[in-house]
């Protein structure tokens, strides 16, 4: 949160970003400008400052389409360098069922049930890197927190 000096500098910048507030076939958006705070390689956002910008888009857009908390399994593909000090934008589109697969080699080794989210990191108008979220069924379609608070 904005109290966490190394949280993703993002700022949330879908229109009527509320669970049924937003077109359900529009995804999101997240903007901002990663800082010295998020270098990795010199002049460049470490990845998991990348990595964790992904899961902000994912899990909102999850959100959004009304499922709550779960595990989820998300694949980057670091395309070319992230750089510091540049604006930047997170898109993710919405969760789809399937296809979801039980590996990352392009297979068909489909899991029925899966849902599925891409999302892209756009900055100066090209993608730089691109993710794919696949919630495994067995995740739900969970609702809130769990009873115990946990999660």
């Amino acid at each position: 949160g904005a109290a966490n000096a190394f949280a993703a500098p993002l700022v949330d910048s879908t229109p009527g970003a509320t669970p049924g507030g937003s077109d359900p076939g529009r995804g999101v958006t997240a903007s901002g400008t990663y800082t010295v705070t998020h270098e990795g390689p010199p002049g460049c956002v470490h990845g998991g400052a990348i990595a964790a910008g992904f899961e902000h888009v994912v899990e909102r857009a999850e959100f959004l389409a009304g499922l709550g908390p779960a595990p989820r399994t998300v694949t980057i593909h670091y395309r070319r360098p992230t750089l510091l000090g540049v604006p930047l934008r997170f898109e993710a589109d919405p969760p789809r069922p399937g296809p979801g697969d039980g590996g990352d080699d392009g297979g068909d080794d489909a899991v029925p049930g899966a849902v599925t989210v891409s999302a892209r990191l756009v900055q100066d108008g090209q993608v730089t890197c691109e993710a794919r979220a696949v919630r495994p069924p067995e995740a739900g379609p969970h609702q809130g927190r769990p009873e115990n608070g946990s999660g």
